[in-house]
């Protein structure tokens, strides 16, 4: 059968739908459903678009199977898990970055992002779905001791003496496995959460 078969219909995604799609593509089955919403900004409309199953972690599981890949090596889908206490899409937003901490779990995808070449993120803040877009502009995660930010003043200052909405950044400050890392990134698009 022809691996490369792509087909894409309906109007809408059911529940029973949902889970046959989930099911089917977990068993190795390259299948996914696209989810289309619309949004305004300042007058302007903008298509944007969310998977029902991570693009990546389908991707990986289809080259499990058939040790084939489609995937560029450039573009990422970085799942940007806001928290009221330690983590905030404003700050990420006007400081140009995208981090993780609590954890080896969440940090070490980080670095896949660090590679030679330069990688793209496409940023989702569930369940807003996707809010940026932009490019990785460092070589590695950097710890929240390590990171700093540029001030609307032009002062560079490390991140924890800079203005924020995020309460309590430093929440694993002292702890090098669940520190706050941070991968720098100029967004190219980036909107606020509504």
């Amino acid at each position: 059968m022809n691996q490369a078969h792509h087909l894409v219909m309906a109007s809408s995604l059911d529940e029973a739908t949902e889970r046959i799609v989930r099911y089917t593509e977990s068993q190795g089955l390259p299948i996914n459903a696209v989810l289309f919403q619309t949004f305004s900004d300042e007058g302007r409309r903008y298509l944007a678009r969310s998977w029902l199953v991570d693009p990546i972690t389908a991707e990986v599981r289809q080259f499990a199977r058939t040790g084939t890949k489609s995937w560029n090596g450039i573009d990422w889908s970085v799942t940007f898990g806001e928290n009221d206490d330690d983590r905030r899409w404003a700050d990420a937003r006007r400081y140009g970055y995208v981090s993780a901490g609590g954890g080896p779990r969440w940090i070490k995808p980080l670095y896949d992002l660090c590679q030679p070449d330069r990688a793209r993120v496409f940023c989702n803040v569930p369940p807003r779905r996707y809010v940026g877009v932009g490019w990785v502009a460092c070589d590695a995660p950097i710890p929240l001791d390590e990171f700093t930010v540029t001030l609307d003043d032009g002062r560079v200052v490390p991140i924890v003496e800079a203005p924020l909405e995020t309460p309590n950044i430093s929440k694993h400050q002292g702890d090098p496995e669940r520190v706050e890392h941070f991968v720098r990134v100029e967004w190219e698009r980036a909107i606020p959460l509504t």
